[in-house]
Protein backbone atom coordinates (compact mmCIF):
# COMPACT_ATOMS: atom_id res chain seq x y z
CA UNK A 1 0.00 0.00 0.00
CA UNK A 2 1.50 3.31 -1.02
CA UNK A 3 1.76 6.57 1.04
CA UNK A 4 1.35 9.79 -1.03
CA UNK A 5 3.59 12.89 0.06
CA UNK A 6 2.59 15.12 2.57
CA UNK A 7 0.57 17.78 1.93
CA UNK A 8 -0.19 19.90 5.25
CA UNK A 9 1.97 19.82 8.71
CA UNK A 10 -0.73 17.62 10.11
CA UNK A 11 0.01 14.98 7.48
CA UNK A 12 3.90 15.13 8.03
CA UNK A 13 3.15 15.13 12.00
CA UNK A 14 0.73 11.66 11.15
CA UNK A 15 3.57 10.24 9.52
CA UNK A 16 6.15 10.23 12.42
CA UNK A 17 3.85 9.71 15.12
CA UNK A 18 4.07 6.26 15.49
CA UNK A 19 7.63 6.15 14.98
CA UNK A 20 8.68 8.84 17.37
CA UNK A 21 6.76 6.73 19.91
CA UNK A 22 9.33 3.45 18.70
CA UNK A 23 12.64 6.09 19.96
CA UNK A 24 10.86 6.76 22.89
CA UNK A 25 10.53 3.59 23.90
CA UNK A 26 13.99 2.69 22.53
CA UNK A 27 15.47 6.44 24.68
CA UNK A 28 13.96 4.95 27.83
CA UNK A 29 15.17 1.31 27.53
CA UNK A 30 18.17 3.15 27.21
CA UNK A 31 18.07 5.13 30.32
CA UNK A 32 16.73 1.74 32.07
CA UNK A 33 19.76 0.21 31.22
CA UNK A 34 21.97 2.87 33.10
CA UNK A 35 19.93 3.10 35.92
CA UNK A 36 17.98 6.23 35.21
CA UNK A 37 19.94 9.72 33.64
CA UNK A 38 20.88 11.61 36.70
CA UNK A 39 21.91 14.93 34.97
CA UNK A 40 22.24 16.42 30.76
CA UNK A 41 25.42 18.27 29.16
CA UNK A 42 25.26 20.03 25.81
CA UNK A 43 27.96 21.03 24.16
CA UNK A 44 27.41 23.12 20.25
CA UNK A 45 30.08 22.45 18.08
CA UNK A 46 31.11 25.34 16.43
CA UNK A 47 31.53 26.34 13.05
CA UNK A 48 35.35 26.04 11.70
CA UNK A 49 35.51 29.43 10.12
CA UNK A 50 37.47 31.23 12.24
CA UNK A 51 35.81 34.75 12.11
CA UNK A 52 32.90 33.46 13.51
CA UNK A 53 32.14 34.09 16.94
CA UNK A 54 30.50 31.35 19.10
CA UNK A 55 27.41 33.02 19.58
CA UNK A 56 26.98 34.56 16.17
CA UNK A 57 27.07 30.53 15.37
CA UNK A 58 24.62 28.87 17.89
CA UNK A 59 22.28 31.98 16.63
CA UNK A 60 22.55 31.53 13.06
CA UNK A 61 23.77 28.08 12.08
CA UNK A 62 21.72 25.51 9.93
CA UNK A 63 21.54 21.92 11.28
CA UNK A 64 24.99 23.10 14.02
CA UNK A 65 26.21 19.53 15.34
CA UNK A 66 25.47 19.30 18.68
CA UNK A 67 27.23 16.84 21.56
CA UNK A 68 24.88 15.39 24.24
CA UNK A 69 26.23 13.83 26.77
CA UNK A 70 23.99 12.12 29.74
CA UNK A 71 25.49 10.93 33.29
CA UNK A 72 24.02 8.05 35.18
CA UNK A 73 25.41 5.91 38.43
CA UNK A 74 26.68 3.69 35.23
CA UNK A 75 28.74 6.49 33.63
CA UNK A 76 28.49 8.85 30.84
CA UNK A 77 26.65 8.15 27.75
CA UNK A 78 27.61 10.12 24.92
CA UNK A 79 24.96 10.94 21.67
CA UNK A 80 25.40 12.82 18.50
CA UNK A 81 22.69 15.66 17.62
CA UNK A 82 21.95 18.47 16.02
CA UNK A 83 20.28 21.81 16.18
CA UNK A 84 16.79 21.97 13.80
CA UNK A 85 15.20 25.22 15.42
CA UNK A 86 15.85 27.79 17.98
CA UNK A 87 12.54 28.46 20.18
CA UNK A 88 11.83 32.41 21.89
CA UNK A 89 8.67 34.00 22.72
CA UNK A 90 6.92 31.15 21.91
CA UNK A 91 8.00 30.90 18.65
CA UNK A 92 9.63 28.46 16.73
CA UNK A 93 12.28 29.44 13.99
CA UNK A 94 13.59 26.76 11.77
CA UNK A 95 17.60 25.91 11.58
CA UNK A 96 17.82 23.58 9.47
CA UNK A 97 18.56 23.19 5.65
CA UNK A 98 14.95 20.16 5.08
CA UNK A 99 16.82 18.78 2.20
CA UNK A 100 14.22 16.78 0.35
CA UNK A 101 11.62 18.09 3.01
CA UNK A 102 8.06 18.42 1.48
CA UNK A 103 6.96 21.94 0.30
CA UNK A 104 4.77 22.49 3.62
CA UNK A 105 5.04 26.82 4.35
CA UNK A 106 4.86 25.96 8.00
CA UNK A 107 8.46 23.87 7.34
CA UNK A 108 10.02 27.76 7.04
CA UNK A 109 10.95 30.82 8.96
CA UNK A 110 9.33 31.66 12.18
CA UNK A 111 6.39 29.15 13.41
CA UNK A 112 3.88 29.18 16.44
CA UNK A 113 5.90 26.89 18.68
CA UNK A 114 3.24 23.64 18.89
CA UNK A 115 2.76 20.53 19.51
CA UNK A 116 2.14 19.50 15.73
CA UNK A 117 5.30 21.13 15.20
CA UNK A 118 6.90 19.11 17.35
CA UNK A 119 5.49 15.95 15.89
CA UNK A 120 6.26 17.26 12.22
CA UNK A 121 10.06 17.65 13.33
CA UNK A 122 10.46 14.63 14.59
CA UNK A 123 8.98 13.30 11.26
CA UNK A 124 11.63 15.05 9.56
CA UNK A 125 14.17 13.62 11.62
CA UNK A 126 13.14 9.73 11.36
CA UNK A 127 11.46 10.31 15.05
CA UNK A 128 14.50 11.26 16.75
CA UNK A 129 13.99 12.33 20.51
CA UNK A 130 13.72 16.42 20.39
CA UNK A 131 16.02 17.93 23.39
CA UNK A 132 15.40 21.17 24.57
CA UNK A 133 18.29 23.09 25.64
CA UNK A 134 19.38 27.02 26.83
CA UNK A 135 21.46 28.87 24.48
CA UNK A 136 23.62 31.30 26.03
CA UNK A 137 21.25 34.65 24.00
CA UNK A 138 18.38 33.67 26.46
CA UNK A 139 16.65 31.60 23.63
CA UNK A 140 16.55 27.46 23.70
CA UNK A 141 17.35 25.00 20.92
CA UNK A 142 15.48 21.99 19.97
CA UNK A 143 17.97 19.31 19.30
CA UNK A 144 17.43 16.17 17.47
CA UNK A 145 19.54 12.94 18.76
CA UNK A 146 20.36 9.91 17.29
CA UNK A 147 20.03 7.21 19.25
CA UNK A 148 22.19 4.83 17.42
CA UNK A 149 25.17 7.23 17.61
CA UNK A 150 24.96 6.65 21.46
CA UNK A 151 28.71 5.95 22.68
CA UNK A 152 28.68 4.39 26.38
CA UNK A 153 31.52 5.03 28.55
CA UNK A 154 31.01 1.29 29.53
CA UNK A 155 30.77 -1.95 27.03
CA UNK A 156 28.63 -3.36 29.30
CA UNK A 157 25.55 -0.94 28.20
CA UNK A 158 23.54 -2.03 24.90
CA UNK A 159 22.18 0.11 22.33
CA UNK A 160 18.33 -0.82 22.36
CA UNK A 161 17.26 -1.46 18.87
CA UNK A 162 13.82 -1.00 17.11
CA UNK A 163 13.35 -4.48 15.81
CA UNK A 164 13.47 -5.49 19.62
CA UNK A 165 9.93 -3.46 20.17
CA UNK A 166 6.81 -5.38 19.00
CA UNK A 167 5.02 -3.37 16.55
CA UNK A 168 2.18 -3.95 17.97
CA UNK A 169 3.46 -2.37 21.15
CA UNK A 170 4.50 0.77 19.22
CA UNK A 171 0.42 0.82 18.23
CA UNK A 172 -1.45 0.55 20.81
CA UNK A 173 0.63 2.88 23.34
CA UNK A 174 0.86 5.22 20.95
CA UNK A 175 -2.88 5.43 20.69
CA UNK A 176 -2.59 6.85 24.51
CA UNK A 177 -0.82 10.28 23.03
CA UNK A 178 -3.04 13.35 22.74
CA UNK A 179 -2.28 14.54 19.75
CA UNK A 180 -3.26 11.56 17.76
CA UNK A 181 -7.03 12.56 17.80
CA UNK A 182 -6.70 15.77 15.45
CA UNK A 183 -4.72 12.92 13.13
CA UNK A 184 -5.42 11.08 10.18
CA UNK A 185 -4.60 7.13 12.18
CA UNK A 186 -4.93 5.81 8.43
CA UNK A 187 -2.23 7.51 7.31
CA UNK A 188 -0.10 7.42 10.76
CA UNK A 189 -0.10 3.55 10.42
CA UNK A 190 0.72 3.40 6.77
CA UNK A 191 3.55 5.66 7.12
CA UNK A 192 4.76 3.73 10.65
CA UNK A 193 5.03 0.04 8.18
CA UNK A 194 7.07 1.78 5.48
CA UNK A 195 9.50 3.34 7.96
CA UNK A 196 9.56 0.11 9.56
CA UNK A 197 10.02 -1.81 6.09
CA UNK A 198 6.88 -4.34 7.19
CA UNK A 199 4.70 -5.72 4.44
CA UNK A 200 0.76 -3.30 4.74
CA UNK A 201 -2.16 -4.50 2.50
CA UNK A 202 -5.84 -3.55 2.68
CA UNK A 203 -8.09 -6.18 4.60
CA UNK A 204 -11.78 -5.73 5.29
CA UNK A 205 -12.51 -2.27 7.02
CA UNK A 206 -8.94 -1.57 7.34
CA UNK A 207 -4.83 -2.79 7.29
CA UNK A 208 -2.99 -5.91 7.92
CA UNK A 209 0.19 -6.12 8.46
CA UNK A 210 3.02 -8.67 8.44
CA UNK A 211 6.48 -8.90 10.23
CA UNK A 212 8.66 -10.67 12.08
CA UNK A 213 9.17 -10.72 15.95
CA UNK A 214 12.77 -10.39 16.19
CA UNK A 215 13.23 -11.78 19.54
CA UNK A 216 11.69 -14.96 18.68
CA UNK A 217 11.50 -14.89 14.55
CA UNK A 218 8.09 -15.61 14.78
CA UNK A 219 5.64 -14.50 12.03
CA UNK A 220 2.94 -11.51 13.57
CA UNK A 221 0.28 -10.42 11.39
CA UNK A 222 -2.19 -7.58 13.04
CA UNK A 223 -4.91 -6.27 11.60
CA UNK A 224 -5.68 -2.92 12.28
CA UNK A 225 -9.45 -2.07 11.67
CA UNK A 226 -10.84 1.92 11.69
CA UNK A 227 -14.06 3.82 12.09
CA UNK A 228 -14.04 7.21 10.78
CA UNK A 229 -9.97 6.90 10.26
CA UNK A 230 -9.64 6.55 13.93
CA UNK A 231 -8.33 2.98 15.14
CA UNK A 232 -11.18 0.97 16.70
CA UNK A 233 -9.46 -1.92 17.00
CA UNK A 234 -6.30 -4.06 16.66
CA UNK A 235 -6.28 -8.25 16.38
CA UNK A 236 -3.29 -10.60 16.48
CA UNK A 237 -4.60 -13.46 14.46
CA UNK A 238 -1.93 -16.22 15.16
CA UNK A 239 -1.18 -14.74 18.79
CA UNK A 240 -3.20 -16.35 21.49
CA UNK A 241 -4.17 -13.86 24.10
CA UNK A 242 -3.98 -10.41 21.81
CA UNK A 243 -7.74 -11.66 20.20
CA UNK A 244 -9.72 -9.59 22.90
CA UNK A 245 -12.01 -6.71 21.41
CA UNK A 246 -14.05 -3.75 23.27
CA UNK A 247 -17.22 -6.41 22.53
CA UNK A 248 -15.68 -9.07 24.37
CA UNK A 249 -14.96 -7.53 27.61
CA UNK A 250 -18.75 -5.85 27.12
CA UNK A 251 -19.91 -9.58 26.84
CA UNK A 252 -18.73 -10.42 29.91
CA UNK A 253 -19.55 -8.32 32.58
CA UNK A 254 -23.49 -7.34 30.31
CA UNK A 255 -25.38 -9.62 32.32
CA UNK A 256 -23.98 -9.16 35.52
CA UNK A 257 -23.82 -4.97 34.79
CA UNK A 258 -27.64 -5.23 34.41
CA UNK A 259 -28.22 -7.33 37.74
CA UNK A 260 -26.33 -4.94 39.77
CA UNK A 261 -28.09 -2.07 38.49
CA UNK A 262 -31.70 -3.11 38.90
CA UNK A 263 -30.48 -4.19 42.76
CA UNK A 264 -28.79 -0.68 43.27
CA UNK A 265 -31.75 1.19 41.45
CA UNK A 266 -34.44 -0.64 43.67
CA UNK A 267 -32.24 -0.35 47.05
CA UNK A 268 -30.52 3.10 46.39
CA UNK A 269 -32.87 4.71 44.22
CA UNK A 270 -31.07 8.90 44.83
CA UNK A 271 -27.40 7.50 44.82
CA UNK A 272 -28.47 5.82 41.21
CA UNK A 273 -29.62 8.74 39.72
CA UNK A 274 -27.94 12.15 40.92
CA UNK A 275 -24.70 13.34 41.90
CA UNK A 276 -23.17 11.37 45.58
CA UNK A 277 -21.15 13.01 47.68
CA UNK A 278 -17.38 12.20 47.71
CA UNK A 279 -14.54 12.60 49.99
CA UNK A 280 -11.26 12.95 47.56
CA UNK A 281 -8.83 12.43 49.97
CA UNK A 282 -10.37 8.96 51.22
CA UNK A 283 -11.85 8.31 48.03
CA UNK A 284 -14.87 7.36 49.71
CA UNK A 285 -18.54 8.26 48.65
CA UNK A 286 -21.70 8.44 51.02
CA UNK A 287 -24.44 6.46 49.17
CA UNK A 288 -26.92 6.65 51.93
CA UNK A 289 -27.12 9.78 54.34
CA UNK A 290 -29.61 8.47 56.45
CA UNK A 291 -27.87 4.94 57.38
CA UNK A 292 -24.23 6.66 56.36
CA UNK A 293 -23.57 3.97 54.88
CA UNK A 294 -20.07 4.91 52.62
CA UNK A 295 -18.41 3.01 49.57
CA UNK A 296 -14.91 2.73 48.31
CA UNK A 297 -14.76 4.56 44.62
CA UNK A 298 -12.41 4.73 41.90
CA UNK A 299 -13.46 7.41 39.43
CA UNK A 300 -12.70 5.69 35.97
CA UNK A 301 -13.69 8.44 33.99
CA UNK A 302 -14.72 12.15 33.70
CA UNK A 303 -16.94 14.52 31.64
CA UNK A 304 -16.35 18.23 30.55
CA UNK A 305 -18.03 19.55 27.61
CA UNK A 306 -19.51 16.60 26.03
CA UNK A 307 -15.57 14.83 26.50
CA UNK A 308 -15.26 11.60 27.83
CA UNK A 309 -11.88 11.48 29.60
CA UNK A 310 -10.39 8.33 31.49
CA UNK A 311 -9.38 8.98 35.17
CA UNK A 312 -5.89 7.59 34.54
CA UNK A 313 -4.95 10.46 31.79
CA UNK A 314 -6.25 13.21 34.24
CA UNK A 315 -3.25 14.56 36.14
CA UNK A 316 -5.18 15.73 39.53
CA UNK A 317 -7.19 12.16 39.86
CA UNK A 318 -3.51 10.58 38.97
CA UNK A 319 -1.93 12.08 42.27
CA UNK A 320 -4.60 10.42 44.60
CA UNK A 321 -3.57 7.19 46.21
CA UNK A 322 -6.75 5.39 46.07
CA UNK A 323 -6.99 5.76 42.44
CA UNK A 324 -4.54 3.65 41.40
CA UNK A 325 -6.45 0.71 40.15
CA UNK A 326 -8.07 3.34 37.44
CA UNK A 327 -4.01 2.65 35.91
CA UNK A 328 -5.55 -1.17 35.42
CA UNK A 329 -8.05 -0.18 32.94
CA UNK A 330 -5.22 1.44 29.92
CA UNK A 331 -2.83 -1.33 31.15
CA UNK A 332 -5.70 -4.21 30.39
CA UNK A 333 -5.96 -2.58 27.44
CA UNK A 334 -2.62 -2.74 26.37
CA UNK A 335 -2.25 -5.96 27.19
CA UNK A 336 -4.88 -7.08 25.12
CA UNK A 337 -4.56 -4.06 22.14
CA UNK A 338 -7.78 -2.74 23.07
CA UNK A 339 -8.07 1.12 21.81
CA UNK A 340 -10.69 2.40 23.49
CA UNK A 341 -9.33 1.45 27.03
CA UNK A 342 -6.04 3.45 25.72
CA UNK A 343 -7.39 6.21 23.64
CA UNK A 344 -7.01 9.35 26.50
CA UNK A 345 -10.36 10.75 25.46
CA UNK A 346 -13.26 10.44 22.60
CA UNK A 347 -16.58 12.41 22.60
CA UNK A 348 -19.51 11.28 25.34
CA UNK A 349 -21.94 10.30 23.10
CA UNK A 350 -18.94 7.60 22.13
CA UNK A 351 -18.30 6.49 25.22
CA UNK A 352 -22.03 6.40 25.65
CA UNK A 353 -22.72 4.30 23.19
CA UNK A 354 -19.36 2.09 23.66
CA UNK A 355 -21.07 1.56 27.04
CA UNK A 356 -17.28 2.41 28.17
CA UNK A 357 -18.04 2.35 32.47
CA UNK A 358 -19.49 -0.91 31.96
CA UNK A 359 -16.71 -2.54 29.92
CA UNK A 360 -14.68 -1.29 32.93
CA UNK A 361 -16.43 -3.45 36.05
CA UNK A 362 -15.42 -6.80 34.82
CA UNK A 363 -11.86 -5.37 34.29
CA UNK A 364 -11.87 -3.83 38.24
CA UNK A 365 -14.31 -6.42 39.20
CA UNK A 366 -16.60 -3.29 40.61
CA UNK A 367 -20.25 -3.18 39.68
CA UNK A 368 -21.87 -0.59 40.77
CA UNK A 369 -21.56 2.70 38.96
CA UNK A 370 -22.03 6.32 40.78
CA UNK A 371 -21.69 10.36 39.21
CA UNK A 372 -19.99 12.81 41.29
CA UNK A 373 -19.07 16.81 41.14
CA UNK A 374 -15.85 17.34 40.72
CA UNK A 375 -16.12 20.93 39.89
CA UNK A 376 -18.59 23.16 38.20
CA UNK A 377 -18.07 22.00 34.43
CA UNK A 378 -16.80 18.27 35.70
CA UNK A 379 -18.32 14.96 35.86
CA UNK A 380 -16.55 11.97 37.65
CA UNK A 381 -18.01 8.46 36.66
CA UNK A 382 -17.03 6.30 39.45
CA UNK A 383 -17.21 2.17 39.97
CA UNK A 384 -18.10 1.91 44.17
CA UNK A 385 -18.04 -1.14 46.13
CA UNK A 386 -19.18 -1.93 49.69
CA UNK A 387 -20.14 -5.01 52.26
CA UNK A 388 -23.80 -3.35 51.86
CA UNK A 389 -23.46 -3.52 48.36
CA UNK A 390 -23.25 -7.27 47.54
CA UNK A 391 -25.75 -8.52 46.09
CA UNK A 392 -28.11 -11.62 47.16
CA UNK A 393 -28.28 -14.74 45.86
CA UNK A 394 -29.59 -15.04 42.75
CA UNK A 395 -33.61 -15.66 42.86
CA UNK A 396 -35.39 -17.48 39.27
CA UNK A 397 -37.66 -14.24 39.33
CA UNK A 398 -34.17 -12.10 39.02
CA UNK A 399 -32.63 -14.22 36.92
CA UNK A 400 -35.56 -13.92 34.43
CA UNK A 401 -36.12 -10.43 34.79
CA UNK A 402 -32.18 -9.99 33.90
CA UNK A 403 -31.86 -12.22 31.06
CA UNK A 404 -35.12 -10.18 29.31
CA UNK A 405 -32.73 -7.26 28.05
CA UNK A 406 -31.04 -9.19 25.40
CA UNK A 407 -27.43 -7.75 24.54
CA UNK A 408 -27.62 -5.97 21.84
CA UNK A 409 -26.24 -7.25 18.04
CA UNK A 410 -22.53 -6.64 18.49
CA UNK A 411 -22.31 -8.43 21.69
CA UNK A 412 -22.32 -12.71 21.74
CA UNK A 413 -25.26 -13.37 23.23
CA UNK A 414 -23.40 -16.69 24.03
CA UNK A 415 -20.42 -15.25 25.67
CA UNK A 416 -22.53 -13.19 27.72
CA UNK A 417 -24.55 -16.37 29.43
CA UNK A 418 -21.42 -18.06 30.25
CA UNK A 419 -19.69 -15.18 31.69
CA UNK A 420 -22.91 -14.27 33.77
CA UNK A 421 -23.08 -17.90 34.53
CA UNK A 422 -19.77 -18.16 35.92
CA UNK A 423 -20.51 -15.21 37.66
CA UNK A 424 -23.71 -15.79 39.56
CA UNK A 425 -24.78 -19.57 38.72
CA UNK A 426 -27.46 -18.57 36.21
CA UNK A 427 -29.64 -20.77 34.60
CA UNK A 428 -29.81 -21.87 30.55
CA UNK A 429 -32.52 -19.72 29.33
CA UNK A 430 -33.45 -18.46 25.98
CA UNK A 431 -31.74 -15.26 25.95
CA UNK A 432 -33.55 -12.96 23.84
CA UNK A 433 -31.49 -10.50 21.53
CA UNK A 434 -32.13 -6.66 20.11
Amino acid sequence: MNLTQPKTIRDLAADGLFIAHEQDFLMSRLEDSVRGFTGTEINFQNSPEPEAKPAAVEAEAADLPVQVRFYSNSGALDLIGKRIAVLKDGQWTWSTSHDGSPAIPELNGAQPASEVILAAARALESGNSILIANQSDGSKAAISVDIATANPAKGSVTVPSATQIPFEKVLIESIGDPLVSGLNEVRAVTAFAHLRGLSIEEADHGLRIHGADQATDAHVDLIVHFLDERISSLSAPNAPGFNWQLEDISADGYFCAIEHAMWFSANYPKAAQEHVPINLESGHVLIDKGAHIEANAVIIATVNEGVFTWAWADSQLAKLRWQTPANRLRQFGIDKLVPALVRQSLPADTARELALPQAAMPILNMWKVVTVHLNEDTTGIALIDAPELQLPALSPAVESAVLQYGPPAHINSNRAFEAYQAMRGAHRAEVPSR
